[in-house]
């Protein structure tokens, strides 16, 4: 997703969206790396900084001519398809706080392992604003791993909520009994229930589409090219966002993917150069699979 694009999605939580923009925009998969990648070793590189201040794991200088870490070779490549803004900070330290931030534009200083998240998630607005994809049964607000903190709706309402691809999240996109008895239990659900369920409704029938539906073999990465696959890498992080791309194609809104790890006090260069390339390739695959395929 290009970063005009994005930052039309970033003011949800205090301004009034506008209709004939926000339908016509693409959708997002937001990529944490989560504890806070170094910012002098990634894409906030001064190669004018003395040594205090320098990346220690090198300097790249891309086509279009800004800096990234050392490491970054393929983002270097690809530099012309993306843009890095270097618009966003904040002064909040802390994991649960911090991530709170990120992920709905709100501070939170409660560090508590119980703490609450008192507004809610970008990808929770963007599903109330689109509501339940009935077209084709897949959420239209997905998380490839397992919740975090701010990431869900908060007063929205759980309606909108993600679907998380969790080991338990996965277990139950597939019917536990037979289609024709799970359709012979709809039609009675159907009959009994004569209530106006409003946007639950809609969330039910979109539920009843992807159990029932063909929509599951979207999480089946085997079915694609293995010069794709080969692309993206077996890391966690390359299969999140192949997986990511496929969910996007068909009706996802907002998919959140997450890396972890990055809360580095020491050894920085060590774990940089340890952890970059895995991330490096995931991402330029992403980049270069949606221009290939003319939906960046």
């Amino acid at each position: 997703m290009l970063r005009r694009d994005f930052l039309k999605v970033l003011p949800l939580t205090t301004y009034p969206l506008l209709a004939s923009e926000f339908r016509s925009s693409k959708s997002v998969i937001f990529i944490f790396l989560q504890g806070g990648m170094a910012h002098q070793e990634s894409f906030v590189v001064n190669p004018d900084a003395t040594d205090k201040y320098r990346s220690t794991t090198g300097i790249i200088q891309t086509e279009s001519g800004f800096y990234l870490g050392g490491g970054w070779n393929e983002l270097a490549k690809i530099s012309k398809l993306y843009s890095v803004a270097h618009s966003f900070t904040h002064t909040n330290a802390g994991h649960q706080g911090g991530t709170h931030y990120i992920h709905t534009g709100y501070n939170s200083i409660d560090e508590s392992d119980n703490a609450p998240q008192n507004h809610p998630s970008f990808g929770s607005i963007i599903s109330r604003y689109f509501g339940a994809n009935i077209s084709t049964g897949l959420s239209t607000y997905i998380v490839t791993q397992k919740l975090l903190h701010g990431q869900n709706a908060a007063y929205l309402g759980t309606t909108y909520n993600p679907l998380s691809l969790d080991q338990e999240g996965k277990k139950n996109l597939y019917l536990l009994v037979p289609p024709e008895r799970f359709s012979d239990r709809k039609d009675m659900l159907n009959k009994l229930d004569k209530s106006n369920l409003g946007a639950w409704r809609d969330q039910r029938e979109q539920v009843f589409g992807l159990l029932s539906g063909k929509i599951s073999e979207v999480f089946n990465l085997q079915s694609e090219p293995e010069t794709i696959r080969k692309l993206y890498g077996e890391s966690n992080l390359g299969k999140q966002l192949l997986l990511s791309r496929r969910l996007i194609q068909n009706g996802a809104k907002f998919v959140g993917a997450v890396h972890a790890g990055w809360d580095h006090h020491q050894d920085i260069k060590e774990n940089m150069t340890n952890m970059v390339p895995e991330v490096d390739k995931a991402i330029a695959a992403l980049i270069l699979d949606l221009s290939i395929l003319g939906i960046l």
